[in-house]
């Protein structure tokens, strides 16, 4: 997943420099992978993880880590109590009851 992630932001880079070339600096990128699978996120999330030598040339690779959000990694409880969008969408993703989750998602429209 770093080395996609590490394409996507190279792409997006690349685009930018092509539709901007009066800009001498590229914008930076805040990398996210949101995981909402049933398995364990184990995949690394430091790119020097991937390099088999990564101290070798250490200043010349790539340094970078993206941050992940594991929908599996919070508890229904959790998710509740944050009570944002996101939150909620987690909730419909993870758990089947979606009477709940209506009432939940339209309280919170409610709130704001």
């Amino acid at each position: 997943m770093a080395l996609r992630v590490l394409h996507y932001m190279s792409s997006i880079w690349l685009d930018y420099a092509e539709n901007h070339a009066s800009n001498a600096k590229l914008p930076p990128i805040f990398p996210i992978v949101l995981y909402s699978g049933d398995e364990r996120w184990t995949a690394a999330t430091n790119f020097s993880d991937l390099l088999e030598k990564p101290d070798l040339f250490e200043q010349y690779a790539p340094q970078f880590k993206y941050f992940k959000i594991a929908a599996n990694e919070y508890s229904q409880i959790q998710l509740l109590k944050l009570s944002n969008v996101v939150s909620m969408l987690f909730l419909a993703e993870t758990h089947q009851h979606i009477e709940p989750l209506k009432d939940e998602l339209l309280n919170l429209f409610d709130k704001k």
